[in-house]
């Protein structure tokens, strides 16, 4: 987890200007949460697509080799599935269908982080611990990095817990 000032960074990542500044502070959960960061950046700045955004995220986190498999695939699933649902405030969202679970935990994260607040820092496993009971999941599984997507975006202020649900009909094939 790394802790940073989120005026610089912000203002240098999206080129915005925030009138107080004063104890503001983001907290990017390891390379696949900055990487989510880094992707909402390129769609914002460069107009680049949401899968393509978060290949070349992973490429600057990780490196350019990555055709060797050895990146998680639930981290980019997961920022998929937040573009699908319209939870990136300053993104357009995108037709992606994520598997059935991966979308319950996306959902019941986004719910529970509705109810937290921003200015103390949350532990990803924990955070997971509450998705997955919120789920009724009875396997226990590792969070493999998607809750460092979602919280990362959540402290950057990008996502946002307060979307409405319904308010958000698509007719993709219209599209």
């Amino acid at each position: 987890m790394i802790v940073i000032d989120i005026y610089f960074s912000l203002s240098r990542l999206f080129g915005l200007t925030m009138g107080q500044k004063e104890g503001l502070v983001m907290i990017i959960y390891g390379k696949y949460g900055g990487a989510a960061l880094r992707a909402v950046h390129l769609m914002v700045q460069n107009n680049y697509g949401h899968a393509t955004a978060w290949d070349m995220a992973i490429a600057e986190a990780f490196g350019d080799d990555i055709s060797t498999g050895k990146f998680k695939n639930n981290p980019k699933v997961t920022f998929l599935t937040l573009c699908s649902l319209g939870c990136i405030s300053c993104i357009m969202p995108v037709h992606y269908v994520a598997a059935t679970k991966t979308r319950a935990y996306v959902l019941a994260a986004i719910d529970l982080l509705s109810h937290k607040d921003i200015t103390k820092p949350i532990n990803p496993e924990q955070l997971w611990l509450e998705v997955v009971s919120a789920c009724k999941s009875g396997k226990v599984v590792k969070h493999n990095n998607q809750m460092d997507v979602i919280l990362t975006l959540w402290y950057a202020g990008v996502l946002n817990p307060e979307w409405d649900r319904d308010a958000i009909r698509i007719d993709y094939r219209r599209i």
